[in-house]
């Protein structure tokens, strides 16, 4: 069901994923879509928390696999940025979602608890970064994770809506170019 829903947001967006489109792209009737989900809200919700775990599971990735802290920021970049068709079908459901949950409590506040988690995994590797000396101790962690966040999602929402707009390979440099000049130190190449 979660990626039918996915498929009909990147067609039609948020709103063309009614129980209806959702169950003809499952192949499904309405009936089972709806003993299984009370609402179409709940479906969005339970379409958020499978890519919430997929944000876990990179999070987990990233600080198992790389030897530093540079290594892992570029994971969790890569992994926010629409850098395959699959990508930026959960990119569309992103931004979608977003403008969804500003209209809804519930949803808001869903994304909201998906933030902090992606804010602390940025600021968490920084701080980690820090202490291990790889980064600038004068560097402001919390105020970087925001900022790297900010940049994804911006030149993500423009790589998804302007043709013009650089590529995906180009928007994840000029994220990279912004933690060098923000985290390295002046004299380390990264």
């Amino acid at each position: 069901m979660i990626q039918a829903v996915r498929k009909c947001v990147a067609e039609s967006g948020l709103h063309g994923a009614t129980v209806r489109a959702v169950a003809a792209k499952a192949g499904v009737s309405t009936g089972i879509l709806n003993y299984y989900f009370e609402s179409r809200e709940q479906l969005i919700e339970e379409t958020l928390q499978d890519a919430n775990e997929q944000v876990l599971k990179t999070i987990s990735e990233a600080t198992i696999r790389p030897e530093n802290a540079l290594a892992r920021l570029q994971i969790l970049v890569n992994s926010a940025l629409p850098l395959s068709a699959e990508d930026r079908e959960i990119n569309i459901f992103w931004v979608d979602y977003w403008a969804e949950a500003l209209h809804s409590k519930r949803l808001r506040e869903a994304q909201m608890e998906h933030n902090s988690l992606w804010w602390a995994s940025i600021e968490d590797t920084i701080r980690e970064g820090q202490k291990s000396g790889y980064f600038r101790k004068d560097a402001d962690a919390r105020s970087a994770a925001r900022t790297i966040s900010a940049l994804i999602d911006g030149l993500t929402v423009h790589t998804m809506l302007d043709e013009r707009t650089p590529p995906a390979h180009d928007t994840r440099r000029i994220v990279m170019d912004y933690i060098a000049i923000a985290l390295l130190p002046a004299d380390a190449a990264p």
